[in-house]
């Protein structure tokens, strides 16, 4: 009976350890970890006779889906991949994998969010994602949108890593309880009010949300407001009103909607915060309201710079109106001041040049300081509307004796459409300061190499280039690439032609033995390369030297950008960098790009 039991035990024993070793026999993948580059690598066994796949290799390595999901902004296609198992639903998840390497331009989100859709539409009350930008509105409590808004929820903490900015146009007392347990919005830098009651929405709102910790906070119209309205004031303190994390301050309204800031300015001490934005608006309340000029030179005093913002839409007569918007504010106590200036050129059909009156020196304003604010201009900005074609007969161009007057002037977008030949361009870079580092020229149909070498000539510390609206046949991108010595970065947008691809050959290397054709490295930190209305042979062409060509993650990326119902043609977008900070740092130097916005 022993001898019985034992038998049995022993037969039990050799079942269990045949069944291991079958497990182990039927198993065809071994997961190794390579610790030289981090990376999980996957092998059959001896025995196994599945072949492994390269999309399997990938897919059960987490440290190169967590790339490939950082390369996914569209939540759609995230929604699509987090359903795919567990695992992928917790990369997709971390917060690591949600700041993307790069953050590209897109048509699609050029202009932000559309506040007057909603208002034609009559919607009253929203919450609404638009790319990075969070849009609310609740100007009503009730049960109703109570529950809206918990059917929101969800899609807000789907977006919680993507979202970087707010707008806030309204939000009832009794809602605030609602974002106060949303607790979702660590990652935003900036928020924007509208100006309707911001003295107590603000305080309301930073009170509420304890995680909100945004850099900057701004003060704009959301849209074209129809109703007259008589803001309010409260008793507001200061110490609690905004967040220690806040340093910049945009006000981007009239001064009239704000004036309960000017009033808070007798408790900030001086040179609290560090940059104070003036935009556009900022000039529209200066002679409504009295004494506006004094207040707002104490508000300046509580930051330790200040930068000016206005816009001028001009046919003739810029000299008397730049010279004017100069010579309203003397600043001192430390605090640095700085001009970003816009003009926009129109051409208006019963309005004829005077050479006796237009373009002539004003004798009403303060010339002294106006030319001591001249040069504070650090970013100066010319565009010609559809209108302006190109410069009447009797014009004369008051940009090269003005430009020889902003010594320090460092960023310069200019229209080749105020020239009526190449020669005056290479008469007014003549006049530009010679420390200047960033130029971006556009509507360049007439640009010719021999500007480009004038250009390089006169300014020899250009950094960075930006070239739009470029016939292929006329500018070369290696020569213009290599006669500018300190050249950092550059981005050229070439006009739609057969032989677009023949700029591009420079860039292209093929393998003599097996006729491979990858790219050919440039000399810079960044380059840009757009093609309007790419054929299908270019097409093919770049996507082959993007497929043979060895990089690291982000360094050699292709976009098309498709046709939208304000946008034509489709643009093929190349970028070439050493690293993903490049374009970065690139897009924020100038104005949004003509293919972007047109």
């Amino acid at each position: 009976m022993v001898k019985k039991i034992s038998i049995i035990k022993e037969h039990g024993r050799i079942f269990k350890l045949s069944k291991t070793t079958k497990k182990k026999e039927n198993s065809p993948i071994l997961k190794q970890k390579i610790i030289n580059n981090n990376v999980q690598s996957l092998h059959t066994t001896k025995d196994g006779d599945k072949k492994i796949l390269p999309a399997e290799i990938v897919g059960n390595d987490d440290f190169l889906m967590s790339q490939i999901i950082r390369m996914i902004p569209n939540s759609k296609e995230r929604a699509n991949l987090r359903l795919t198992s567990k695992r992928l639903n917790i990369l997709c998840n971390s917060k690591l994998n949600n700041k993307p390497f790069q953050k590209f331009l897109t048509r699609e989100n050029s202009n932000g969010f559309e506040w007057e859709i909603f208002n034609r539409k009559n919607v009253h009350t929203f919450v609404e994602v638009v790319g990075d930008t969070l849009a609310i509105r609740v100007p009503h409590c009730n049960s109703n949108v109570l529950a809206y808004l918990e059917k929101r929820r969800e899609m807000i903490e789907f977006h919680r890593f993507k979202i970087k900015k707010l707008e806030v146009e309204n939000i009832h007392d009794g809602c605030l309880n609602f974002f106060k347990k949303l607790d979702c919005f660590e990652n935003v830098e900036m928020v924007t009010f509208h100006p309707v009651n911001a003295s107590t929405l603000v305080l309301k709102f930073f009170e509420c949300c304890s995680n909100l910790k945004p850099s900057i906070v701004r003060f704009a119209w959301l849209y074209l407001s129809r109703i007259i309205f008589h803001p309010t004031y409260g008793n507001v303190d200061f110490d609690k009103l905004f967040p220690k994390s806040v340093k910049t301050i945009q006000i981007d309204c009239n001064l009239y909607a704000i004036q309960w800031l000017f009033k808070l300015s007798d408790h900030i001490p001086n040179m609290y915060f560090d940059t104070l934005i003036l935009g556009d608006g900022f000039y529209n309340g200066l002679n409504i309201l009295s004494g506006i000029r004094e207040k707002s030179l104490k508000l300046m005093r509580c930051f330790q710079n200040v930068e000016i913002k206005f816009n001028e839409e001009l046919e003739y007569d810029v000299t008397s109106s730049l010279l004017g918007n100069l010579s309203l504010f003397e600043i001192d106590g430390g605090t640095k001041l700085s001009y970003d200036v816009m003009i926009t050129l129109h051409k208006f059909r019963y309005v004829r040049f005077n050479p006796l009156h237009d373009e002539l020196m004003p004798e009403d304003i303060d010339i002294r300081l106006a030319a001591y604010n001249i040069l504070n201009i650090h970013h100066f900005r010319v565009q010609c509307d559809s209108s302006w074609t190109k410069p009447s007969k009797f014009y004369i161009n008051p940009f090269p004796k003005l430009f020889e007057m902003m010594r320090n002037l460092t960023t310069l977008e200019l229209s080749m459409r105020i020239f009526r030949s190449t020669d005056e361009f290479k008469v007014l870079v003549k006049k530009l300061s010679i420390n200047i580092k960033n130029v971006k020229l556009s509507q360049c149909e007439k640009l010719k190499s021999a500007c480009i070498e004038s250009l390089a000539d006169a300014c020899k510390q250009i950094t960075y280039l930006s070239l739009e609206h470029v016939k292929s046949n006329a500018i070369s991108i290696k020569k213009t690439i290599s006669v500018f010595k300190n050249l950092k970065g550059f981005s050229i947008f070439f006009l739609y032609h057969n032989k677009n691809i023949d700029s591009f050959n420079d860039l292209i290397k093929i393998n003599d033995t097996n006729g491979v054709a990858t790219l050919n490295w440039p000399e810079l930190d960044f380059l840009q390369v757009v093609f309007n209305s790419p054929r299908v042979k270019v097409k093919k062409l770049i996507e082959q030297i993007e497929k043979n060509t060895p990089r690291k993650c982000g360094e050699f990326i292709i976009k098309y950008h498709s046709k939208k119902s304000f946008c034509s043609s489709e643009v093929l977008e190349i970028l070439i960098q050493k690293s993903s900070k490049y374009y970065c740092k690139f897009i924020g130097l100038f104005s949004t790009p003509v293919w972007i916005k047109d």
